[in-house]
């Protein structure tokens, strides 16, 4: 899609304050889907009624609660790994974790060999191009249950919800569910196989962050940066400098990646520096439209680095399959199709979690 881009940290972080003029209502992925994405996609008031059906399930005091969860499947994750001599980063480790902490969060644990089954990216490609069915197969089957056995999960959350004081429709139903589905698993798997693979071929850092666990935050918020796993999103000009006919709309890209490699904020943006600060990134987006899930993102990531950290083990990339992606002069990973590594120091457990 060829629309005109909005890019540099200034402009992006500008056009995200300014739904008003940037509307996000639309619908994205329009081969994939036939409806919006809430609360991504439709402007403040609404978005705010919508958003409040998922904050409580990302609020800071929840996502705490949960940490010992996360750190409990790292473990059980990498205890099974370590009795491989090598294994494949994207989808038997950062997949794997992603979908057994989405089976806490959602409190879907029963559900897991299906997103799994998923793969990396929520819409499977097929010989045919990209498919969303299997996701809305799921999304059907899932809310005809609850709606007969409503439970403690995040579907049956969203299907008793009445922002309004009326019943969501199935239509916002599914795109409430799709948000947290898609927008839950594909870019921390990213996030998640990037820090893996960073760590394999630069040992000082993994030192260096094994050594002091409080450097960890930093570290995630650099790789946000550094790896944009979402790089842009569309939105809706409502003051175009260019007419356009009134049947259409004056779709434009806000490039996240343009804003966090913008040199005139980050000294060496092409560069990783895990010790960087101040990190003003645009990885999680910004204004109204933040990211709902970033702190769920960041506390998988964390139990995950924690656990390899305790384990005492050593790895490295035997071979890797890398799509690559200009942003400015940097060269930054794009999609990780594989990261094959194998371990050097094995992990310690004393048995499976």
């Amino acid at each position: 899609m060829n629309h005109p881009i909005i890019a540099g940290h200034a402009a992006v972080r500008a056009a995200l304050r300014n739904p008003a003029r940037y509307s996000s209502d639309l619908q994205g992925d329009r081969d994939v889907r036939t409806y919006k994405q809430l609360p991504l996609e439709v402007d403040p008031p609404l978005h705010t009624a919508y958003r409040a059906i998922l904050t409580p399930l990302f609020s800071m005091d929840r996502v705490a609660g949960l940490a010992p969860a996360f750190r409990q499947q790292a473990d059980g994750l990498l205890s099974e790994l370590a009795e491989q001599s090598s294994f494949e980063v994207c989808r038997e480790l950062a997949l794997e974790m992603v979908v057994r902490c989405l089976g806490i969060v959602l409190g879907r644990p029963g559900d897991v060999d299906e997103w799994r089954s998923w793969g990396p990216d929520v819409w499977i490609t097929t010989p045919q191009g990209r498919s969303g069915a299997h996701l809305q197969a799921y999304l059907e089957s899932v809310f005809a249950e609850v709606a007969v056995q409503p439970g403690q999960d995040a579907f049956s959350v969203i299907d008793q919800a009445r922002p309004d004081g009326q019943p969501l429709t199935a239509q916002e139903k599914y795109g409430i569910a799709n948000i947290i589905l898609a927008g839950g698993r594909d870019t921390v798997v990213k996030l998640m196989t990037g820090f893996i693979w960073h760590l394999a071929r630069t040992p000082a850092d993994l030192q260096w962050l094994a050594s002091d666990r409080s450097r960890i935050a930093r570290a995630i918020d650099e790789m946000v940066r550094w790896l944009s796993p979402l790089p842009m999103m569309e939105r809706i000009d409502r003051e175009p400098e260019t007419p356009v006919p009134a049947a259409e709309s004056a779709y434009v890209w806000v490039s996240f990646a343009s804003g966090n490699h913008d040199p005139a904020v980050f000294a060496s943006p092409e560069s990783v520096d895990l010790q960087r600060h101040p990190n003003p990134h645009l990885g999680f987006g910004g204004g109204p439209h933040a990211c709902i899930g970033n702190l769920i993102a960041k506390a998988e990531t964390r139990a995950l680095l924690e656990a390899l950290f305790d384990s005492g083990a050593a790895w490295r990339v035997a071979s890797e399959s890398i799509d690559w992606a200009q942003f400015g002069d940097s060269e930054v990973p794009g999609r990780f199709h594989s990261v094959d590594v194998e371990w050097t120091s094995a992990p310690r457990f004393s048995g499976k979690s």
